[in-house]
C-alpha cells in the first residue's frame, strides 16, 4: 500500500517537471531501492526507459553535458561552484537511478 502510494507521488512529481514540447529535466532518484525491479516497475514507462544507474562521478559527468546540451554550454550552478563540497575520487551514490529526460 504505502509503496503503490509513494510510486505515484514520485511519478507525480516528476511529470510535473516536463510539461511540454520544449520542456526539459534531469531527474536524479538517489536511493538503493530504485535499482529494485518491484521498485523500479512502479515508476512511469517513459522514465524507466531513460534511466540509468551511475557512481557519482559518472552522474556529475552526464548532468554536466546534460546542461550544456540544453543551455547552451552553461552549467548548471549547482554543480559548478563553491557552494558545494567536493567530492572525492571514491564518493558514489548507493545504486540508483539517475536520469536526464529531455521532452
Amino acid at each position: 500500500f504505502y509503496a503503490a502510494r509513494c510510486s505515484k507521488g514520485v511519478n507525480q512529481c516528476i511529470g510535473r517537471s516536463i510539461r511540454h514540447a520544449r520542456d526539459w529535466a534531469a531527474v536524479l532518484l538517489l536511493d538503493h531501492r530504485y535499482a529494485q525491479p518491484a521498485i523500479h516497475g512502479a515508476i512511469s514507462l517513459w522514465l524507466r526507459e531513460q534511466a540509468s544507474q551511475a557512481a557519482f562521478d559518472e552522474a556529475e559527468r552526464d548532468l554536466r553535458g546534460f546542461f550544456a546540451r540544453h543551455t547552451g554550454g552553461s552549467s548548471p550552478r549547482m554543480l559548478s561552484g563553491t557552494s558545494a563540497p567536493a567530492a572525492s575520487a571514491r564518493t558514489t551514490v548507493a545504486p540508483a537511478v539517475s536520469v536526464a529526460a529531455a521532452a
